[in-house]
């Protein structure tokens, strides 16, 4: 499996209660924006690291805290699997890899 950190910044007007600005505070793996932004960060890494033919998809989220700044910071610890696509003459068919790298 590969681990990523991530780190995203998103501009939102979102309420975010009472949480001091600056700083990192625990968010639930799986609320809906935390699941929204590991998908754009995991798309964005396929995106650049398109020579790798390989794709990666998330097999699960082992940590999530967000940082009020001028927007939202996202801190993700994503735990990574990645595809391996077999085609034939009329489809093609990706299962998750089961050597998949750890970093």
């Amino acid at each position: 499996m590969l681990a990523l950190c991530l780190l995203l910044y998103a501009a939102s007007s979102a309420d975010t209660g009472r949480m001091m600005t600056g700083q990192p505070h625990d968010v639930p793996v799986d609320s809906s924006a935390v699941l929204a932004a590991a998908r754009f960060a995991v798309s964005e890494f396929n995106r650049d690291n398109a020579e790798n033919r390989l794709v990666y998809e998330i097999v699960n989220i082992t940590s999530a805290k967000i940082q009020v700044v001028a927007g939202i910071n996202y801190i993700l610890e994503v735990r990574l699997g990645s595809k391996v696509c077999k085609r034939n003459e009329t489809s093609h068919t990706c299962e998750l890899h089961s050597d998949s790298k750890a970093s």
